[in-house]
């Protein structure tokens, strides 16, 4: 096979699948939920009367989102910062917002709100996730999107793109984001404890491969599966798609 189709496929591959839907009510919403509980992998979004209905996560989703969640765990460790892992964290405001992010902290002490929700975007949707997370006033939202990383924090009810975290304010993202994406899994911590030490910045090396090893998504053949499922709760005149009923990959 061609390399250049090779790499193609498996760019692809790393895309995910979503179907986006509007003019959904609440209570429609529910019933689509409910009709899900069987699909874990499978993750919902709703804001203001339009769904996402996300494919399970791709394998380069899952290892972006356990290396960054590493990096940024051992930094705390290194630095002395307590923690608090809260991971796919519910964010629900009746009637009008659900959700999970990928990831989720609290820092310093356990809190009902997390301090900060991490999201990986390997396909970009409908809904703007920072304002889901508005909803229930999480003070900083970090985005994983094609090799950027950006940080948002909640300043009078809306978020605003910062150079660095407010929590972890000598943190070099730029230095961090070179390690998200890593090849390997086998980076010797001594190497981020000696830049710690000699540049005051954040050097990681991934820990153990046992930590680092991500399942690989089921293959459910997710958009027809996806569909299947959702005929038989809303029937295919219950709801407006948008543009039309979509399915990026």
């Amino acid at each position: 096979m061609n390399p250049q189709t090779l790499r193609k496929q498996v760019s692809q591959a790393d895309k995910e699948s979503i179907i986006t839907l509007g003019d959904i009510t609440w209570d429609r919403f529910q019933a689509i939920k409910t009709s899900f509980d069987g699909l874990q992998a499978v993750r919902l979004f709703y804001l203001a009367g339009v769904l996402e209905i996300i494919s399970p996560p791709s394998r380069k989703h899952e290892r972006i989102k356990s290396t960054l969640g590493l990096l940024l765990e051992a930094y705390m460790k290194e630095k002395g910062i307590r923690f608090y892992l809260c991971g796919r964290f519910p964010i629900e405001k009746t009637g009008y917002a659900y959700g999970a992010p990928d990831d989720s902290y609290c820092i310093s002490s356990d809190k009902d709100v997390p301090d900060i929700v991490i999201e990986v975007i390997m396909t970009s949707g409908a809904i703007d996730k920072r304002e889901l997370y508005k909803q229930i006033g999480v003070p900083e939202v970090w985005l994983c999107q094609s090799n950027q990383l950006r940080i948002f924090n909640l300043r009078k009810e809306e978020y605003h793109e910062v150079p660095r975290s407010r929590f972890f304010p000598d943190l070099d993202l730029a230095l961090l984001l070179r390690y998200i994406d890593y090849p390997t899994s086998m980076m010797p911590c001594r190497s981020f404890k000696q830049s710690l030490e000699a540049i005051s910045k954040i050097c990681v090396g991934l820990v153990s491969p046992v930590c680092q090893k991500v399942d690989p998504p089921r293959n459910c053949g997710v958009p027809s599966q996806l569909l299947l499922r959702l005929g038989g709760v809303i029937g295919s005149n219950a709801f407006s798609p948008i543009s039309p009923a979509r399915i990026s990959t």
